[in-house]
């Protein structure tokens, strides 16, 4: 599977650690129990993962391409100290990576 990393940090360049990181498959206009199988027919809903001491985060997800329902993409959900959050959307290629977040979102002018 490919590799999704990024590296979190502040307007003012430091590292933002114990950031909370959830990547949900999506589909717009989908029912959830449209959702959720790749090619051996495993459920993929939801993957988690935590900004270390460095800012750094990074998860397995299954290409997009390989789920067996067309449309999809993964919905980041970042969860900040505090509970401040973002969301962005991203689609992962069928290539091992890594892959920087900023490569794959689904609409480039988001801010990371």
């Amino acid at each position: 599977m490919p590799v999704v990393q990024e590296t979190l940090t502040s307007p003012q360049g430091q590292a933002q650690s114990g950031v909370g990181v959830r990547a949900e498959l999506r589909r717009d206009n989908a029912r959830e129990q449209d959702l959720g199988f790749d090619g051996t027919n495993t459920i993929i809903f939801s993957s988690d993962a935590e900004t270390d001491g460095s800012g750094q985060w990074s998860m397995d997800l299954v290409p997009n391409d390989q789920i067996q329902v067309a449309g999809t993409f993964y919905r980041l959900t970042y969860t900040y100290p505090g509970r401040r959050t973002k969301v962005q959307d991203i689609v992962v290629p069928n290539v091992s990576g890594p892959h920087e977040v900023g490569d794959l979102r689904l609409y480039p002018s988001e801010i990371g």
